[in-house]
């Protein structure tokens, strides 16, 4: 073999070795671009978790909010009927009594009418 061929060779083995180690680096490059979108992604997730978890307790706060302003609502306006029905009643049990004493009289002067005859 002469000079020209052994330095052919040499320089082959060299850009082959250069090649393994850039195959190499490209790997480990390649793996921390790969680690980092994980962890990007987790990221993303859990942020999107947080702003989920967030936003349904608002969305819960809010239609509690909403569930009491309702059921107040809703008290008060019973509480009027109620008011209203016992005015209604009292005006009824008036009308009731004076309609009992009425009937009592009518039927206490009949009998005093018979005991006359």
């Amino acid at each position: 073999m002469d000079i020209l061929s052994v330095n052919v060779i040499k320089k082959i083995k060299e850009v082959e070795e250069k090649a393994e180690n850039l195959r190499g680096e490209v790997k480990i490059k390649a793996q921390a671009i790969v680690d980092d979108a994980k962890k990007k992604t987790k990221e993303i997730i859990n942020k999107a978790k947080e702003e989920g978890r967030v936003e349904k307790q608002s969305i819960i706060d809010k239609a509690k909010e909403e569930g009491e302003r309702k059921a107040q609502l809703i008290k008060r306006e019973n509480e009027n009927e109620r008011e209203e029905l016992r005015k209604k009643g009292l005006s009824n049990l008036d009308k009731a009594v004076s309609f009992i004493v009425e009937r009592l009289l009518k039927t206490e002067t009949s009998k005093e009418k018979g005991l006359r005859n």
